[in-house]
C-alpha cells in the first residue's frame, strides 16, 4: 500500500488497455500522454553514461529475443538489474531477484521494460534462470488478464550469461558503468541504477553489523523510470522554448565553488525578458565507473550568486546576492531546473557581470563536471518584475529568533501592476529535541496590511516525503536517506521559493506594512535555544 500510494501521489497512471494482447508500441505514446523520440541509428554510441546506445539483441529465457531498434516506441525506458544486486551489504545477502517482483510491478509506470540478467557464477546461470522465470510467471498468473499482457513483454529473463554477451553491454555490466545495473533513458542514453535501499526496511542487526541499515527493494528501480519520464516532459518543455542562453560552465570539473564572468545583453535588451531560470547539471567527475564513490556523497546546499563590485575610491568589498539554492544528492548525477524569475532586477544593468556557483564546503569539495545556463526569455507575461524590496532574513531557529525581526512598511509605486511575496527558505541542523531545522515542521508566516500568510512543510518529518517528489525533480535512488521529508527542501532537488500574490492586499500606489515570524508547531513562542538554522532570504518583489 504504501508504494501505491506513492505512485498515486505521482500520478503515475494505467491506461485502459485490451486484454487480449500487449498494446502495439505505436500506441504506447498516445496512451501514456508522452512525448515520442526517435530512435537514433546514426549517432556517435558508447559505453559511458549518456552516451547513445548502440542497438542491441538478447537471447531471452524461452526462446524469444529482444531486439532495441525493433522495440523502441520513443516513450520507454530500459532497466537493466543483475543478479550481483544484493539485499544488503552482507556478503551473504540475497539477491534483489528473490523477492519484490510484484512490488515492482505494481509500482512501475506502464512504460518500462525490465531485464533481469545472470552475473554471478556462471556454472548456475540455468538454475537462476529458470527460478527468476518461474517468478516471473508467477507474478503474471496474479494479475488480470490486461495487465498480464501488458506485463508479459516487459520483464525479461535473458538467457545469455553477462560473460557471454557481446559489445558494449558485456563491458557495461562487467567492469564500467553498469557493474550495480544500468538502463536506457527515454532518450536513448546509458544511465546508471542508484541504490535500492529501502526507507521501510531499516535494520538493526544491519547496522550492528557495521553495513548500512536499510535493506534493498527491487521495485526500487522504478524510481529510475519515474525519473526519465519527468526528464523527457521537462526537455520537451525546454526544447520547444525560444531563449537566450548564458553558458557559465560547460562541462569542467570544478570544486567547492567558481566564479565566472559573462556579459548579458544591454539593459535595453534585458527590459524585454520576463523570465529568468537557472539550468544545472552536475555529473561524476570520473565516468568509467558507477556514481557511488565518485559523485559527490553529501546533499549541500548550493546557491548562484551575482556580484554587486565594490564601489567608492576607497574600495570595499563586493557583495554577493544568492538568486537562487538547490540540494546536491548523495552520490548521484543530478539535472536542476530553478525559475528565478524575481531575480531579474538584480541582473537588469546587463553587461559584463559576474556569477558564483557554490555547492560545497572547504572542508569536502567535491569536485563535479559542471554544466550551469543562465535562461533569459520573454513568455509574455504582461508584466514583468523590475523592483526588488529586501525583507527578512533567516538565522539561528531557536528562543531568539523572532526578536530580530520588525514590521517593515514598503511604499508601492502607483506603477505596480503585481505585488509579490518571494522566500527562499530552507530549514538546516538539528537539535536533539525536536530534530529542528531540517526534519521538523517548522513555520513561516508575513503578514501583510493585516492578512496573514503561512508557509510550511507538512512533509518534514515523513519517512518517504522526498520520495513522493520525483515528478518534481527530485533525484531518486541516492546513496543516503534521500527519501525523508525535510523542512523545506529534498536532497537533489531545487528549492522553490515561497511565492504570494499580494497585490489585492498591497495595491499599486499604498503603503504596505510587512510582518514576519518564525513558528515551531503553530506557535511563535520557542522553547529551545537552539533548534537549528533557517537559511532565508525574502523580499518585495514590484512587477510593471
Amino acid at each position: 500500500l504504501k508504494y501505491k500510494e506513492i505512485a498515486e501521489a505521482m500520478e503515475i497512471s494505467v491506461p485502459d488497455l485490451k486484454p487480449d494482447a500487449p498494446r502495439p508500441v505505436a500506441k504506447i505514446c498516445k496512451d501514456l500522454a508522452l512525448t515520442p523520440l526517435a530512435y537514433n541509428s546514426t549517432g556517435a554510441t558508447g559505453s559511458l553514461r549518456h552516451d547513445l546506445a548502440a542497438d542491441f539483441t538478447l537471447k531471452l529465457y524461452g526462446g524469444d529475443s529482444f531486439t532495441l531498434s525493433q522495440k523502441w516506441s520513443g516513450c520507454e525506458s530500459y532497466i537493466f538489474l543483475p543478479d550481483t544486486l544484493r539485499s544488503s551489504q552482507k556478503s551473504t545477502s540475497a539477491c534483489v531477484w528473490d523477492k519484490d517482483l510484484a512490488t515492482l510491478v505494481a509500482y512501475s509506470p506502464t512504460n518500462a521494460h525490465y531485464f533481469f540478467i545472470a552475473a554471478t557464477s556462471a556454472a548456475k546461470t540455468g538454475t537462476q534462470l529458470k527460478e527468476m522465470q518461474a517468478r516471473v510467471d508467477k507474478v503474471l498468473a496474479a494479475l488480470d488478464a490486461t495487465k498480464k499482457a501488458h506485463w508479459k513483454s516487459r520483464l525479461h529473463v535473458v538467457a545469455t550469461h553477462a560473460d557471454d554477451l557481446t559489445g558494449w553491454m558485456k563491458g557495461v555490466l562487467g567492469t564500467g558503468i553498469g557493474t550495480r545495473g544500468f538502463a536506457i533513458d527515454r532518450a536513448q542514453r546509458l544511465r546508471g541504477v542508484g541504490s535500492l535501499a529501502d526507507v521501510h526496511r531499516y535494520s538493526a542487526q544491519l547496522k550492528a553489523d557495521g553495513v548500512w541499515p536499510y535493506a534493498a527493494n527491487m521495485a526500487y528501480a522504478a524510481h529510475e523510470v519515474m525519473y526519465y519520464n519527468y526528464e523527457a516532459k521537462r526537455q520537451a518543455r525546454l526544447d520547444a522554448e525560444t531563449v537566450t542562453e548564458l553558458k557559465l560552465w560547460k562541462g569542467e570539473t570544478i570544486q567547492e565553488y567558481a566564479e565566472m564572468a559573462v556579459t548579458l545583453p544591454d539593459a535595453k535588451t534585458m527590459a524585454t525578458f520576463d523570465t529568468l531560470e537557472l539550468d544545472v547539471t552536475q555529473r561524476c567527475p570520473v565516468t568509467t565507473t558507477p556514481e557511488f564513490g565518485n559523485c559527490g556523497a553529501w546533499d549541500y546546499i548550493s546557491h548562484i550568486y551575482i556580484k554587486e563590485e565594490a564601489a567608492g575610491p576607497d574600495g570595499g568589498t563586493a557583495k554577493y546576492h544568492e538568486l537562487g539554492r538547490l540540494i546536491t544528492t548523495y552520490h548521484r548525477e543530478g539535472r536542476w531546473l530553478l525559475d528565478m524569475s524575481p531575480m531579474l532586477p538584480r541582473l537588469a544593468a546587463g553587461g559584463k557581470q559576474t556569477f558564483k556557483w557554490s555547492w560545497a564546503p572547504s572542508w569536502n569539495k567535491q569536485p563535479t563536471a559542471t554544466w550551469l545556463s543562465l535562461r533569459l526569455s520573454n513568455q509574455k507575461k504582461g508584466k514583468r518584475p523590475v523592483k526588488l524590496v529586501p525583507l527578512f532574513d533567516g538565522g539561528k531557529f531557536g528562543t531568539d529568533y523572532n526578536k530580530n525581526y520588525k514590521p517593515m512598511t514598503v511604499n508601492i509605486p502607483a506603477t505596480a501592476k503585481k505585488v509579490e511575496l518571494h522566500a527562499i527558505i530552507s530549514g538546516h541542523g538539528m537539535s536533539t529535541t525536536y530534530n529542528c531545522a531540517e526534519f521538523c515542521k517548522h513555520q513561516h508566516q508575513f503578514t501583510v496590511n493585516g492578512t496573514k500568510f503561512l508557509q510550511e512543510y507538512p512533509v518534514a518529518g515523513n519517512k518517504d516525503g522526498c520520495m513522493k517528489s520525483i515528478a518534481m525533480g527530485t533525484v531518486p535512488n541516492q546513496w543516503g536517506t534521500w527519501w525523508l521529508g525535510r523542512g523545506g527542501w529534498c536532497p537533489g532537488q531545487q528549492v522553490d521559493p515561497y511565492e504570494v500574490d499580494l497585490t489585492s492586499v498591497a495595491p499599486a500606489g499604498k503603503t504596505a506594512t510587512i510582518s514576519y515570524e518564525g513558528m515551531y508547531n503553530g506557535s511563535s513562542t520557542l522553547s529551545v535555544s537552539d533548534m537549528g538554522t533557517i537559511t532565508m532570504k525574502s523580499y518585495l518583489v514590484i512587477h510593471e
